[in-house]
């Protein structure tokens, strides 16, 4: 989960309350977030 002092945007916010409703454990978030940053990477691209 984010720690308090990071500024959390509002997508962000949005696309981690949509995990939590389907029901997915911290480390499917994590490695969604991973997933997302290397694709983020090959396009060159900003979210």
């Amino acid at each position: 989960m984010e720690s308090s002092s990071q500024a959390v945007s509002p997508l962000r916010q949005r696309m981690i309350e949509d995990m939590r409703l389907r029901k997915q454990g911290p480390k499917t978030q994590s490695q969604r977030d991973h997933r997302w940053f290397e694709f983020l990477l090959q396009y060159r691209v900003g979210p």
